[in-house]
């Protein structure tokens, strides 16, 4: 299941919850992204190449509490965060 949702509401406690509940992974893209490029791993390499940042709305910019406009997945290119959140996922099963 994929949650994907306005800025303005806070979803990462709720599906963190209810992926406990429901023994299901949950993983949070942007917080995913954050390690890769603070990590300066391979990833993180590769995703900062090929960012193409995008603004965000001024009503949001006022909020980024979460970083999103520079950690958002819409930021980079798509092909990288699906094999990124594909590694994520494999990466989850081997634990």
């Amino acid at each position: 299941m994929m949650v994907k949702h306005d800025k303005k509401f806070a979803v990462d406690n709720s599906c963190a919850n209810l992926s406990i509940k429901y023994n299901m992974l949950y993983i949070s893209v942007y917080q995913l992204i954050q390690r890769e490029i603070e990590n300066h791993t391979e990833w993180g390499q590769k995703l900062t190449n090929s960012k193409n940042a995008r603004d965000l709305a001024e009503e949001y910019k006022k909020q980024d509490e979460f970083l999103e406009e520079q950690y958002s997945p819409v930021h980079y290119e798509s092909g990288l965060v699906h094999q990124l959140i594909n590694k994520a996922i494999a990466d989850r099963r081997t634990d």
